[in-house]
């Protein structure tokens, strides 16, 4: 207000207005109120009764809309009406907001089970070929990354890579010829290494050292990232599969409270797909790698097998907008 001098404080309140618009004659009701230290509701309403708000072309238009209806068969009350409702206040121009902040394309993949002999390679290696044509900016992994040693009768069996090492080995052989960044957390079966037996290893650690440029732990089964302003979760969980496939990601939504709520939540775990809305949380179960396991058969769980291409646009009001395209591997695949 340094525009103003004293003798400006001095007036009344419509005059320190009429002198404000007269200087800026565009001006608009929160700049009138904040430099003639007026009420946004009273400048409101002094712009309203003023002549010079309303440019000459408008005033011009009004006339020959005047002299139109002029000799029309109307009413002098619907005449008046009518010209009434053609006033109107010139409003502060306000600046455009850019359309995009950010965008991001990413590669979701979860539950690959590395280790086991339902997790199938070619698989792997057809997602990556195809997330490399679709220019994604990095992958999310949503855990379970090695399948484990759970220790329970005849699991040795199932696995085609016995011990830490070997699973821990045939995963960096197989991330170091991924193209773009892996970001990853860890899911229950990760863990079994790090409890059962003392063994007391962080698959996501090892991982990260043996692979710097490769792979960037996040957490242990949880974590948040934020993306050009907007909070992504990666979640697995180790509660059982639900009878349908959303309630067990719904019932994890519920439980959180409003500031903790992300933007687009991802699951794993459950080895399911599917993409829907809840608590204006942008949800995705990730799916898996593996195909469905004696156990899994056993507990009559079916296994969605495939991966996800998401792709997100974000404004100055977080997440604009996102396309997702689930692509599933119905039969088994050949190199």
């Amino acid at each position: 207000m340094s525009e103003f001098n004293e003798e400006f404080w001095c007036m009344s309140d419509d005059e320190r207005m009429r002198l404000v618009v007269e200087m800026f004659p565009t001006i608009g009701r929160t700049g009138l109120a904040k430099k003639a230290d007026v009420g946004e509701k009273r400048a409101r309403t002094f712009l309203s009764k003023i002549d010079n708000k309303v440019s000459p072309q408008k005033n011009s238009n009004r006339e020959h809309l005047v002299e139109q209806l002029v000799n029309s068969k109307l009413t002098e009350r619907e005449l008046n009406i009518i010209i009434e409702s053609t006033k109107s206040v010139t409003k502060e121009a306000s600046p455009a907001k850019p359309k995009f902040v950010g965008r991001f394309k990413a590669l979701v993949m979860s539950d690959t089970h590395i280790g086991h002999k339902c997790f199938n390679q070619d698989w792997y290696y057809s997602m990556i070929d195809h997330a490399v044509k679709e220019e994604c900016d990095w992958a999310w992994h949503v855990g379970d990354i090695l399948e484990g040693m759970s220790g329970r009768p005849g699991h040795v069996y199932e696995l085609e890579a016995i011990g830490f090492e070997a699973q821990f080995q045939m995963a960096v052989d197989l991330f170091n010829q991924c193209p773009f960044p892996i970001r990853g957390i860890t899911g229950n079966h990760d863990l079994w290494y790090a409890g059962k037996g003392d063994i007391g290893l962080n698959i996501g650690m090892r991982l990260q050292s043996a692979l710097p440029d490769k792979f960037f732990f996040l957490g242990n089964e949880e974590a948040d990232e934020i993306v050009n302003g907007i909070k992504v979760k990666l979640w697995h969980g180790r509660d059982g599969s639900s009878y349908a496939v959303s309630y067990r990601c719904q019932k994890f939504i519920e439980s959180l409270s409003g500031g903790e709520k992300p933007h687009i939540l991802l699951s794993g775990h459950a080895h399911k797909s599917a993409f829907f809305e809840c608590r204006n949380v942008q949800v995705i179960e990730a799916g898996t790698l593996s195909e469905q396991t004696g156990f899994m058969r056993g507990k009559k769980l079916a296994a969605h097998t495939g991966y996800w291409i998401i792709e997100v646009w974000t404004d100055e009001l977080g997440l604009e907008r996102i396309k997702t395209e689930w692509v599933p591997f119905l039969t088994r695949q050949k190199r």
